[in-house]
């Protein structure tokens, strides 16, 4: 099963796609996690079952860390995962 994971400082970003998930019937698989990105991948890097276990990644947050979520991304995605940096 497909899950999403989605992380913002804000919880009223996080509340603008829920109307949606709601009619798509998903909102089950999807998990909001408010707080600071950078964070919240050293959180998701302590415990080795999520090491390789993204197959896809956006990023759009402060720009001045992007180099330190690339490294820490690398960790987090599959083999043959893709991030993207908008």
């Amino acid at each position: 099963q497909t899950e999403v994971t989605t992380v913002d400082v804000k919880w009223s970003i996080c509340e603008l796609g829920l109307p949606i998930f709601e009619k798509a019937w998903v909102k089950h698989t999807i998990y909001f996690i408010k707080f600071e990105a950078l964070s919240v991948l050293d959180h998701l890097l302590k415990y080795l079952k999520n090491k390789e276990s993204f197959n896809f990644a956006f990023m759009d947050a402060d720009k001045v860390n992007y180099s330190n979520y690339h490294d820490k991304l690398l960790e987090l995605l599959r083999r043959k995962g893709v991030f993207f940096f908008l």
